[in-house]
């Protein structure tokens, strides 16, 4: 840090600070029912409340009534666990659309609802190395999926890149989050790639109905090596609401996320503003989503 930046810093940190008297408006406290579901898991949901500034009171809710209906027909009640997760017997189907409805004497009672998607189709999941190199002389990594997307309507997706297969029981697998070097016009519109999104997620919007092809490159990929294990992707077909929570999501963790650029004050001290997460829950605060996956290990192509 120079000794202008430095300066800058310590007039804006000392001199701009006056005690105010805090006049909070009235707050009234609202539920929030949070549930990503898919058809390889019992449906469960968190239930917490929104708490004021000035609060210091837990915001779980322990002793709500959390209903499950299937196609618009009560199926089942959520049994309370712990740490304000409720979980049902039920695993949702393709196709079928799910609501929950909670109460409690204490707040007034919200909804949602969403309908579980069809699993995606892969056509091919590939890659190559050293077809092009980054600034610094090292051989990038490039992925280019392939998939099949029948459905007319617009569908939503989410892509995450694995190190090993994920559902090995003998290992710990890792998910490859530097990505880098974004050109893919798909990913580019959709992805938010602005805001250091942890997965990718995009919409079908520019092959709608066809066969689509995403690509993207690996920070510190290489060559695979005989006995290396295989990169694997997660590709998921995501609901409206899963996607446009995503959305909101990243741009939110990203303005709010004090991990990054700790070395610059002056970053720290102008971070972006709170930005609304988006909310399908009725009379309330919260996510109801859905989704349905496949797995693939890439090829190598020489």
């Amino acid at each position: 840090m120079n000794k202008i930046t430095l300066l800058i810093f310590i007039v804006l940190s000392t001199s701009c600070i006056k005690e105010l008297d805090y006049l909070a408006s009235p707050f009234t406290s609202q539920l929030v029912l949070s549930s990503i579901i898919n058809p390889d898991s019992l449906i469960k949901a968190h239930v917490g409340k929104t708490i004021a500034i000035t609060d210091t009171s837990s915001a779980i809710v322990e002793n709500a009534g959390v209903f499950l209906f299937e196609n618009g027909v009560p199926i089942d009640t959520l049994d309370y666990q712990s740490d304000g997760w409720y979980v049902s017997n039920v695993y949702p189907q393709v196709g079928f659309s799910y609501r929950l409805e909670t109460y409690h004497p204490a707040f007034s009672s919200v909804s949602s609802e969403c309908t579980v998607p069809p699993p995606p189709q892969i056509n091919s999941f590939l890659f190559t190395v050293g077809e092009t190199l980054d600034q610094e002389g090292i051989p990038i990594t490039r992925f280019t999926l392939r998939l099949n997307d029948p459905d007319p309507n617009i569908n939503y997706y989410e892509l995450i890149l694995y190190s090993e297969n994920p559902l090995d029981p003998m290992i710990q697998p890792t998910q490859l989050t530097r990505i880098t070097q974004l050109d893919d016009p798909t990913l580019i519109a959709d992805a938010n790639w602005n805001y250091s999104p942890s997965t990718l997620f995009f919409s079908d919007a520019l092959f709608n109905g066809m066969t689509g092809e995403v690509s993207f490159n690996l920070m510190w990929g290489g060559y695979p090596s005989p006995g290396d294990p295989p990169y694997y992707i997660e590709l998921r077909n995501i609901s409206s609401s899963y996607y446009q929570y995503l959305k909101s999501w990243s741009v939110h963790r990203f303005n709010q996320n004090s991990t990054q650029n700790t070395r610059d004050p002056l970053t720290l001290l102008f971070q972006g503003d709170p930005v609304e997460l988006y909310s399908n829950v009725n009379n309330g605060y919260g996510i109801f989503g859905a989704y349905n996956q496949i797995l693939k290990d890439a090829t190598y192509i020489p």
